[in-house]
């Protein structure tokens, strides 16, 4: 496997803004407190060691264990679920809706981040245990984000009627049809790797089929997938809900921050709401509303006094939104950093003031890898070609077409400027006549050759698309490698599933990544065969 490296300003797609925060942090210090770098982690350590009790690991450790009572776990998970009680042992967090059996490719490319980065740091900090852990979104509801997943140019779509927080979508007999079209993708043979893994993918609902899942693929590694809609966990946000109904902390907290990001010509990724938390209900995820000095449920009318009683003795009924999911996570982990795509590190942001608040620690933050994959016969018809993989990248089909095409000696002869001369010769000749002969009808001379224009523009594309059938077998052979890389004008990691890349059904793909990358590296890589 061989890596090339490009920075991400070499890429079309990228705002300022996300070239900051992934290539030039120190210019958001007063957002996010550090930049990523290894000397931060000294200091990250620091923080959460006086953050982070003794009490607080036993909660995050009793979690783990309940969470995978049930299931046959690697040596790993366990010994990682031990050393969670040691007080030099700290996390590397990434996480993401539970989409269809983990798409699209990315969704790995930051557990793949997550992995390679604790390595690292035990290579650097040996006096100190860090382990990855996956974040499962199992509280959000937009299931249309989760319910369809492309692997090798098929679009496999999940109906289905279900509503509430993700996690909670029993598997009904829609999925597991559609399960089985996916297991057809690959080998029957009982050695095919993926075949094993898609096997795993089950439970009573889709947060324990993905705790399943991951773990099949992830447990040589000890990631540790966390579902944190847990009532153990949720008991020590009460504190913090109580405050939200009472104060509004962090629409206070997260306004102010938004002032700040504004007159630095930063728009906030998401808007505050004065309530910051949802309500689960059974197969709903209803939003908290305050208005007019009442508070309601969807539209349902609700006491202050209710909302706190039900904070003190069913937390877990209380869904955290985008702004406090991060607070909550940091509470409940003795994490150091946190690893997010471009867009999920903007509303980050938005948030340091409010951990300052409520004194816990803001965490790193770390672009996740991002990748291309070039396979060997992409590469092989990329060598047809004077394109560079970024002209493929970054240029749309149509002006790799012209740009091509502009090149071959066919379209060479069709020099248009010889021609065009003569046309506005001939136009200046009619209209010196028309001035001296008939000035007052000068208007249908304009008019006839505007149509004589536009006749000619045809002929010279029905001629131009005439000469481009010669070269159908290039510019197809274009059109299939810009597919392979920008799908529907999408980075292939945003559309294909992982699962597109392992044709051979092994994940060796993956074990190398993890093996090779540099972690701290934020270019983006192109892998090649």
């Amino acid at each position: 496997m061989k890596i090339t490296t490009y920075s991400r300003k070499d890429f079309n797609y990228y705002s300022n803004f996300q070239l900051q925060l992934s290539e030039n942090q120190e210019a958001l210090n007063e957002f996010i407190g550090s930049v990523f770098s290894i000397e931060s982690i000294k200091e990250q350590i620091k923080l959460k060691q006086k953050s982070f009790s003794r009490v607080n690991r036993n909660i995050i450790q009793t979690h783990f264990k309940n969470q995978y009572t049930n299931l046959s776990i690697s040596e790993s998970i366990k010994n990682n679920i031990s050393l969670l009680g040691e007080e030099n042992t700290f996390t590397i967090t990434t996480g993401h809706q539970l989409t269809l059996f983990g798409g699209p490719a990315f969704f790995f490319y930051k557990i793949i981040h997550c992995i390679s980065l604790t390595k690292k740091l035990k290579e650097v900090f040996p006096e100190f245990n860090f382990i990855p852990v996956f974040w499962l979104a199992s509280e959000d509801h937009d299931k249309e984000e989760i319910s369809e997943a492309t692997i090798f140019n098929q679009t496999f779509l999940w109906e289905n009627q279900f509503n509430g927080a993700t996690g909670d979508f029993p598997l009904d007999d829609k999925f597991q049809i559609l399960k089985n079209s996916i297991q057809k993708k690959f080998s029957s043979n009982e050695e095919c790797e993926i075949l094993r893994h898609l096997n795993e993918f089950n439970g009573a609902n889709l947060s324990e089929a993905f705790v399943h899942f991951l773990t099949s693929i992830f447990k040589d590694y000890g990631l540790l997938v966390l579902d944190a809609n847990s009532p153990i966990l949720k008991n020590e946000l009460s504190g913090i809900i109580k405050n939200e109904i009472n104060e509004f902390s962090t629409f206070t907290n997260v306004s102010e921050t938004n002032e700040q990001l504004q007159k630095k010509g930063i728009k906030p990724q998401a808007k505050i709401q004065q309530i910051n938390f949802f309500k689960l209900e059974k197969g709903h995820r209803l939003k908290i509303n305050f208005s007019n000095n009442k508070y309601y449920i969807s539209d349902r009318e609700i006491s202050k006094d209710e909302l706190l009683f039900d904070a003190q003795t069913n937390p877990e009924s209380f869904s955290p939104n985008v702004f406090l999911r991060p607070l909550y996570q940091e509470l409940i982990l003795p994490n150091l950093a946190y690893i997010g795509g471009p867009n999920e590190l903007s509303y980050w942001l938005q948030l340091k003031k409010n951990f300052d608040f409520y004194k816990i620690p803001f965490p790193l933050l770390v672009n996740r890898l991002s990748l291309f994959v070039v396979e060997s016969s992409t590469e092989k018809k990329m060598k047809n070609f004077s394109f560079s993989i970024l002209d493929f990248i970054n240029s749309s089909f149509d002006d790799l077409k012209k740009s091509y095409l502009s090149n071959t000696q066919d379209f060479k002869n069709l020099d248009w400027i010889q021609t065009d001369t003569k046309l506005q010769g001939i136009l200046l000749d009619l209209k010196n006549l028309y001035a001296s002969s008939a000035p007052e009808i000068s208007n249908f001379l304009n008019s006839e050759w505007r149509t004589i224009e536009k006749s000619v523009e045809k002929i010279k594309s029905k001629l131009e698309k005439q000469v481009a059938v010669k070269h159908t077998v290039s510019l197809n052979q274009i059109e299939q490698i810009k597919s392979k890389l920008t799908p529907n004008s999408t980075p292939q990691e945003k559309f294909y599933h992982f699962f597109t890349f392992c044709p051979d059904g092994t994940l060796k793909l993956m074990h190398k990544l993890i093996e090779k990358i540099d972690p701290f590296n934020p270019n983006i890589l192109i892998v090649t065969d």
